[in-house]
């Protein structure tokens, strides 16, 4: 069987890398598109971290406490503005506080005030804006409330003896690489893999059918059985290739940028992710190859692909949020959510081997269950020779 097997291998493979253009979408593309998508996130998240951290605002009312306040802090820059929903609009400020015209009286007596924030909820930096403010606001609460000012000469005292400081934003204890490996890794390395191993795949499949080769195959007097798992090799290779170039590209960006040791991931979890990017591989290029085998066409084949695009990148949005520490086996029985899940514990440094055995043997037996299934199709001639 392995005989046989491998030279339907490399035969596939011969006709694989003959043409350059497979190798330059399934190697040179994926190693330099995570690069690039992570520096364009990198440089998004910073933009709109730095609007966090230097917040460039307006107030309704100059003649108060908090005006004062603001003045105070090193985080945020104060600017009188006359037309304020046109400056937030066109940028100018990114966010503007509406607050009483008492507000000092009301501090004064004990009574409550409130803030309103109007901001351009389209962008993004803005929004950041917001969760800033809400904390500078917090601050000037717990300066002034609790305690007993008995003229507003005391209260400009205690703003002006104010620490000046500056507020550290929410979103900078989050890690932009510990962002990346959490939510875009997973989806990127599942997508390219499906790319990598479905395109090989429909190749093998379909296009036999469309070059009316699949006769002249099967006339060498190779099992079937033997050509399903030489097929099934080829392209479970090219879909590897294609995920390690992915994975390449994203430890590369990290370890130019210097954060790849304060990422987490450890020498342990990059064995992990090469070796159950292996296992995807195997069952994405086992499906598509069943569904090459039983399409007439590869436009027909690309259809029925939709669906299964979905299957393989819903896993990873719900994964996002899931604590992979405390994943159980039934997690790790889903087809797809218990790669994603393995995929999520190599990067963020948990080399849990066990789930990696547990894994792996699933996707096993997913894999020879889909084989057996195109074994049964490609025994038909009824399936292999309609047009």
């Amino acid at each position: 069987m392995i005989k046989y097997s491998l030279i339907v291998f490399f035969k596939e493979m011969k006709c694989i890398f003959r043409d350059k253009k497979t190798f330059i979408i399934g190697v040179l593309i994926p190693l330099i598109l995570m690069p690039a998508m992570i520096a364009l996130t990198d440089f998004s998240f910073n933009k709109n971290k730095n609007a966090a951290d230097n917040l460039i605002i307006s107030i309704s009312n100059t003649d108060n406490s908090f005006y004062k306040f603001c003045h105070r802090c090193k985080g945020i820059t104060v600017k009188d503005v006359k037309d304020a929903p046109s400056a937030i609009k066109n940028g100018e400020i990114a966010i503007y506080v509406l607050i009483d015209q008492d507000l000092d009286q009301k501090i004064l007596s004990g009574e409550p005030f409130k803030f309103n924030i109007d901001y351009n909820q389209s962008s993004l930096s803005s929004v950041a804006a917001t969760r800033a403010m809400a904390q500078y606001e917090l601050d000037f609460r717990n300066l002034v409330m609790n305690k007993n000012f008995s003229s507003l000469e005391e209260l400009n005292q205690a703003i002006s003896e104010y620490s000046n400081f500056k507020t550290e934003s929410t979103d900078s204890s989050i890690s932009n690489s510990l962002l990346y490996l959490v939510l875009i890794a997973p989806l990127m390395i599942m997508i390219y893999c499906f790319v990598g191993s479905s395109s090989t795949a429909l190749e093998l499949s379909t296009g036999e059918k469309e070059r009316s080769t699949w006769e002249p195959l099967l006339s060498t007097g190779i099992s079937r059985r033997f050509i399903i798992v030489g097929k099934l090799l080829a392209a479970t290779f090219t879909g590897f290739m294609s995920t390690l170039s992915t994975i390449i590209g994203f430890l590369g960006y990290l370890y130019f940028e210097g954060t790849l040791k304060s990422s987490g991931i450890s020498w342990a979890g990059m064995i992990i992710l090469i070796i159950i990017s292996l296992f995807i591989s195997a069952f994405i290029s086992s499906i598509s190859l069943a569904l090459g085998i039983y399409s007439k066409s590869n436009k027909e084949a690309q259809t029925y692909f939709v669906p299964v695009l979905a299957f393989i990148v819903a896993p990873g949005y719900m994964a996002t949020s899931m604590d992979v520490r405390n994943v159980g086996l039934f997690e790790l029985s889903i087809p797809m959510l218990n790669i994603v899940c393995v995929i999520k514990e190599s990067l963020i440094g948990v080399s849990n081997c066990f789930h990696l055995f547990v894994v792996s043997l699933w996707v096993v037996i997913y894999t020879f269950i889909v084989y057996k299934i195109a074994c049964r199709l490609i025994e038909k001639e009824s399936i292999i020779f309609k047009n």
